[in-house]
């Protein structure tokens, strides 16, 4: 069994004698277990089993099977989830004999991370959609909604000596004040490369990206639905000289925005930490899944909904302040004065 420690607050375990569900996980994971060596045993954990059929339900089980961007139909159970061993049982799909990443993101964002972020509220940490860099002492956390920029300004940072801790997920602990790096692949498109342009990738990474992109379009308009396809790449694959930063403390938020204008809220009152914080959680995405895929009872999912807004506001109580910048619209100059605020 595949074992992945998460900075001491959970374990991941996968349960699989399937070799292909064995190296999609150690690509996810193995990084982010490596860094979290030494950082106490978690008391959750969280095992996903590989199964060819669905075992009997029991009482308090959640049962799912579900018609996911009209092309697949995918079936699971998840057992124990309101105690500290959870099981995700995840039935088999014929696709994962030919390319099983495509149900690997399925059951990775769709239902596994949805969960961990539920069993991490439950301790007060946040598992944030956010890019994150350091400079070696102190952490910059990046929320967004998708497609804003947060790995190309996280790549464009490290370019300028900064660390990173990730460009899509972090795991921020507001009652330690700290910021976790988790280092993934990269999930690259073809916009990245439109952005990338100075950068010298290499030949087989571009052609992937843009196979993938004719296979969107055409998905898109066969099946009517939106699809977003990524490259897998881990950054040292892209820019072999950047390196993840360790855990450090969070000083500064900045929500990267294309619809709302550069400012700073000074975050003085709880009105202002719960509109701001209300601002991050409507820019996750594992909530959204959550609700959808995973929690059924109404109040449940309000409790957490709940639950969300006020370990958010736990975080921004740390800060005096958080900008919104639109990272898109920088001139040179406006980053270069946004890289050297970062080091303040």
């Amino acid at each position: 069994m595949n074992t992945y420690d998460l900075h001491g607050y959970l374990t991941i375990a996968l349960d699989s004698e399937v070799a292909a569900y064995r190296r999609y996980f150690d690509n996810e994971y193995a990084r982010v277990h490596a860094m979290s060596s030494g950082t106490g045993t978690p008391k959750v954990r969280v095992t996903v089993h590989i199964v060819e059929a669905l075992p009997a339900e029991q009482a308090g089980d959640l049962v799912h099977n579900i018609r996911f961007k009209k092309l697949f139909t995918f079936a699971y159970l998840v057992r124990g989830l309101r105690t500290d061993d959870v099981h995700l049982y995840f039935r088999r799909h014929p696709v994962d004999m030919l390319y099983v990443t495509a149900i690997g993101v399925f059951l990775q964002a769709q239902v596994l991370e949805p969960i961990l972020y539920y069993k991490l509220l439950e301790q007060d940490v946040v598992f944030m959609h956010a890019a994150a860099v350091t400079d070696g002492t102190q952490g910059s956390i990046f929320p967004a909604h998708g497609g804003t920029g947060k790995t190309t300004l996280s790549l464009r940072l490290a370019d300028r000596g900064f660390q990173l801790l990730g460009d899509d997920l972090v795991i921020v602990d507001p009652a330690r004040g700290l910021v976790h790096p988790h280092p993934r692949p990269l999930h690259l498109f073809n916009y990245n490369l439109k952005q990338m342009r100075d950068r010298k990738l290499p030949l087989s990474l571009k052609t992937v990206i843009h196979t993938k992109d004719v296979m969107r379009v055409g998905l898109e308009t066969a099946l009517r639905t939106e699809f977003l396809i990524s490259t897998r790449a881990h950054v040292d694959e892209v820019m072999p000289e950047v390196r993840f930063g360790k855990t450090v403390p969070y000083k500064r938020i900045a929500f990267l925005t294309t619809r709302r204008p550069a400012e700073t809220v000074v975050l003085d009152t709880e009105a202002k930490r719960a509109d701001v914080a209300r601002t991050i959680v409507e820019s996750a995405d594992l909530n959204g899944s959550l609700y959808q895929n995973v929690l059924t009872d109404p109040a449940e999912i309000a409790a957490t909904k709940a639950r969300e807004i006020a370990v958010v506001m736990k975080v921004l109580a740390r800060l005096e302040s958080m900008r919104f910048v639109n990272p898109r619209a920088f001139t040179a100059g406006e980053f270069d004065t946004f890289a050297a605020g970062l080091r303040a």
